[in-house]
């Protein structure tokens, strides 16, 4: 197994041999600047999309569906928390979301679609990258996903 840190402040690592940084987000930011997760992310997202809906990765093409539904049920949710005027705000917001063009226009790729700290072995000794776990999540869709857990 590889040895690696955890850069999570929920503590160790249960799948792999690893110890916890107590200043998790000065890990993050190792992380983030990282030029093996740039290089992992271009690779990623080069590999030929046809081929990944080819070996059944999901398509998440429907996610802009999905966020008018989210839109309508969190609509339906907080009614009876928030007053009129504030549910008037939170409606208005979301209805100006949906209509960013630019938001919506995306080229799609093969994502990992739960990248982040907890997902990323690194070598203590050099803490360079070795290693990227979890992609129970992959999916074809929108690349800034990947970006994302790594903010």
């Amino acid at each position: 197994m590889v040895p690696s840190v955890h850069l999570c402040p929920i503590g160790k690592f249960g799948l792999c041999p690893s110890f916890a940084i107590s200043l998790p987000w000065v890990g993050v930011k190792l992380l983030m600047g990282c030029s093996q997760v740039a290089e992992f992310l271009v690779a990623l997202h080069r590999f030929p999309v046809d081929r990944a809906l080819a070996l059944s990765v999901p398509d998440n093409s429907s996610w802009l569906e999905n966020f008018r539904k989210m839109h309508g049920f969190l609509l339906k949710e907080l009614q009876s928390r928030l007053s009129s005027s504030e549910l008037s705000r939170v409606n208005e917001w979301w209805l100006a979301f949906l209509k960013i063009a630019e938001v919506w226009s995306f080229t799609q790729v093969l994502t990992h679609n739960d990248l982040g700290p907890v997902h990323a072995l690194v070598q203590p000794e050099t803490l360079t990258l070795s290693g990227i776990i979890d992609f129970g999540d992959t999916t074809v869709g929108d690349p800034a996903l990947d970006f994302a857990g790594l903010l």
